[in-house]
């Protein structure tokens, strides 16, 4: 009787101490997974704010912004270790562990004495459950990612706040300050855009009339392979322009234009009008 009572004893304290280690790291995964989300967290909106801060700035080589993504990485780790500096002393974890198993001070008073003798009368082992009301963090950590996704994926066009395109059926022409726009047009598009403008000072003004863009816009769902504006430029011959679509170039600091026949060179080597 003695044996098969040892035995029990044995075996209650074996169930109880493997409970107990299992509570004790359950609370170190808890407390590495709340502290990861909350940098986590942290982390997002600062990475969202520096991709925005560098598209805005209009930096042109941004595939490193995804990057930030790795550094998860090393906050997790972190995380890990901040837990197991937070977790409690073991004697706390011992008389939490104690209250909910109903011992009876049995596992508390196990670390200063020998309590074998009271093991066969401990309930069976039960390992307390942990909860994290983690509603408004999870709530948190999705929007700041939300944001960094946005951040990313914003087009392009939405990034620039300073520069002022020209467009031709979806395609940048021409691109610079506005002031630069409307003092020195280059491509032959914003030409005529401008003047199609009706003017609202000098003498005469509603005598003329507004200058039209000749030609018909090419079909938006099959646009031509060469430059856009082509049928429909006035300095368009037989050229390059006519059969191959034009690079987006600088013609002068901060001032792109995609053209064969900007008004800069133009008036550096006059260009024959096409009949």
């Amino acid at each position: 009787m003695r044996d098969e009572s040892s035995g029990r004893e044995i075996a209650t304290d074996a169930s109880h101490s493997y409970a107990l280690r299992t509570f004790e790291r359950r609370l170190v995964r808890l407390l590495s997974v709340r502290n990861a989300v909350q940098w986590m967290t942290l982390w997002f909106f600062v990475w969202g704010v520096v991709v925005l801060a560098v598209r805005i700035a209009g930096v042109t080589q941004t595939e490193w912004l995804g990057l930030g993504l790795f550094g998860i990485v090393p906050l997790f780790i972190l995380a890990v270790l901040r837990a197991r500096r937070q977790k409690p002393e073991f004697t706390k974890i011992r008389a939490s562990y104690d209250r909910v198993n109903a011992c009876g001070g049995v596992m508390m008073a196990e670390e200063a004495a020998d309590m074998s003798i009271w093991q066969s009368e401990l309930p069976a082992a039960s390992t307390p459950q942990l909860r994290w009301h983690s509603g408004r963090m999870m709530t948190l950590l999705c929007v700041s990612a939300l944001f960094v996704a946005t951040a990313l994926l914003l087009p392009e066009r939405l990034t620039k706040l300073t520069n002022h395109h020209s467009l031709e059926i979806g395609q940048i022409v021409e691109q610079t300050s506005a002031e630069e726009l409307f003092d020195h047009p280059e491509h032959p598009y914003t030409e005529a855009l401008l003047g199609a403008l009706p003017q609202l000072e000098g003498e005469n003004v509603r005598a003329g009339r507004l200058t039209a863009i000749p030609g018909r816009p090419p079909d938006l769902l099959n646009p031509p392979p060469a430059c856009r504006f082509a049928p429909r430029c006035p300095y368009a011959g037989t050229d390059s322009c006519t059969v191959e679509a034009p690079e987006l170039r600088e013609i002068r600091t901060g001032h792109l234009v995609r053209s064969a026949h900007p008004a800069s060179e133009r008036a550096a080597a006059p260009v024959g009008a096409r009949a």
